[in-house]
This record gives structure tokens, sequence and C-alpha cells, in this order.
């Protein structure tokens, strides 16, 4: 089983057509069986999500814009 972890710019860039990621990593991340993402890259893609700075960002607001994405992306887990 191959898996690959994405940080947070990563994901963003992923998410968006993955215009900054070179061609050799978009191919790794295709062939991964497995692609994780980090709880601080949920909180972080939740805040943004949610027009918010990370740090007045709460849990109340990040949630539902993560698992927006979240479940847009079958293969992050």
């Amino acid at each position: 089983m191959s898996a690959i972890m994405l940080d947070t710019c990563g994901l963003i860039w992923l998410v968006n057509g993955g215009g900054r990621i070179s061609e050799k990593t978009l191919r790794s991340i295709e062939k991964a069986d497995v692609v994780y993402v980090s709880a601080a890259t949920a909180l972080e893609v939740g805040c943004k999500a949610a027009g918010l700075r990370v740090r007045s960002c709460n849990h109340a607001t990040m949630f539902p814009a993560f698992f927006a994405v979240y479940y847009a992306y079958p293969l992050l887990r």
C-alpha cells in the first residue's frame, strides 16, 4: 500500500486543480492508495473555507466547511 500526506498548501492546490504542484508530485498523488491530511490541515482548510483567520476560527465554523471538502474528495483520509 502506498500513501502520501499533503500539507495545507498541497491540499489547497490539489483541490484547486493542482496548478502549483509539479507533474511528478501529481502522478505520485494519483498513484497513492491513500492520501492523508493532518488534523491541523483540517482546521486550517475549514477556517479558510469559512473566511476566517486561523487564529480566530472555532470548531462551530470549521467543521461544516472542512467536511464539505473532505467528502468531495474520497481519497483524502
